[in-house]
């Protein structure tokens, strides 16, 4: 059978490559840069661009089964619109090339974020409204593009079943994936803490033959959550121990601090540097995470805080919405009983800090000291010259 695939170099288009080359398909694959997962396989490329449609109609020519995988994930909101553009608007363009090229069915990757979570009393599954316009910005590209995609199918305008996984691990996740990412820091000793919750956990290859089940199997216009295993980050961890025998650090981080913070998705961006620390999600948090008991301090990253709120990456601000949000911290900081600190890269911001409510400040870095020091070295060095001493005690 002739199938056609977006985002197959990612973690799950990885392995759902190889699954279908298994079992004897032939495959093309829409790519951009990054081929490293799938060395070593016998596929025709397409080089393009998921929002250009004549890259997809020389993708999707004569295809049977579409298999619609690129996303762009994100955790720190939407600035530049790149996660409403790949996984909406890149959504709608590879259903309308599916109906130009006749195709059979597309399987569209979705994921248990296009839903909204029910409380902890109730059952998760597809019956769950999807992520609504109060959601963060990825949960709710992925609910808007999932029910555009139901809609098609059920509508008969073309033949599309959803699948959804749920946190997805496992081999040929080169780049890696959030996920690999964070089991390779845990595996390197750079996750100081884990959170004492968990996640429900699906193998990749799993994953991989359920989609390759769908091309067959399935209700038009319905959606189907695949789930593997629970298990707490801890759980994880001790696994991983065993399985690479060496020894991983597992200290459990306070259960008052990971609800307020679970909801941002940042807890290990932190060490991994991936996203800015301060977010707009954590904006919209701020008076959940000044309410947990042992927190007692916050600590404002400004270049953080500008990338956040689109504004450019420097110390001492001066834009009106970082000025705005950095009062709008201090006070509720200081409403809440909490400390508040601020790194400055002058003397006189961090005086006009301390002058709006701040506690405590940090100013300049080590690098600027060490230039400060050899500066004045140099200088003394120069002074000394001309009027001819020898600069020795």
């Amino acid at each position: 059978m002739q199938i056609a695939i977006t985002g197959a170099t990612g973690h799950l288009g990885a392995a759902l490559v190889r699954v279908l080359a298994a079992d004897g398909h032939q495959i093309r694959v829409l790519v951009r840069e990054d081929t490293r997962a799938l060395r070593g396989l016998d596929l025709q490329t397409v080089r393009g661009d998921l929002l250009r449609a004549t890259d997809l109609d020389q993708l999707m020519r004569n295809a049977e089964v579409v298999f619609h995988l690129a996303a762009r994930i994100s955790l720190d909101g939407d600035h530049r619109g790149e996660v409403f553009r790949t996984n909406v608007l890149g959504t709608r363009e590879v259903m309308a090339a599916c109906k130009r090229a006749g195709v059979r069915r597309l399987i569209h990757f979705g994921s248990v974020h296009a839903f909204q979570a029910p409380s902890a009393d109730q059952v998760f599954d597809e019956s769950c409204p999807l992520a609504g316009p109060d959601a963060y910005a990825y949960e709710r590209s992925k609910g808007l593009a999932l029910g555009e995609v139901l809609e098609m199918g059920r509508s008969g305008q073309l033949e599309t079943i959803a699948l959804c996984p749920t946190a997805v691990i496992g081999p040929w996740d080169v780049k890696p994936s959030r996920q690999g990412g964070m089991l390779h820091d845990l595996w390197r000793g750079r996750l100081p803490f884990l959170p004492r919750g968990g996640f429900n956990w699906v193998d990749s290859r799993d994953v991989g033959r359920a989609a390759a089940a769908a091309m067959t199997a399935g209700t038009s216009g319905e959606a189907y959550l695949l789930s593997g295993q629970y298990a707490t980050v801890e759980e994880l961890a001790l696994m991983s121990r065993e399985i690479i025998d060496h020894p991983i650090p597992v200290r459990i981080m306070p259960d008052a601090v990971l609800n307020a913070i679970a909801p941002l998705a940042t807890w290990w961006s932190r060490w991994r540097q991936t996203e800015p620390v301060i977010t707009r999600e954590a904006l919209d948090h701020l008076d959940a995470i000044l309410d947990v008991e042992e927190l007692k301090a916050i600590y404002i990253g400004p270049a953080d805080l500008s990338l956040a709120l689109g504004c450019t990456p420097k110390f001492d601000q001066v834009e009106t919405p970082v000025v705005k949000a950095i009062e709008r911290i201090v006070h509720a900081a200081k409403a809440k009983g909490k400390w508040v600190g601020i790194h400055n890269a002058t003397v006189a911001y961090a005086r006009r800090m301390t002058g709006i409510g701040a506690d405590f400040v940090t100013v300049g870095s080590d690098l600027r000291f060490l230039v400060a020091g050899a500066s004045e070295v140099v200088s003394e060095f120069r002074r000394t010259s001309r009027s001819g001493g020898s600069g020795a005690d």
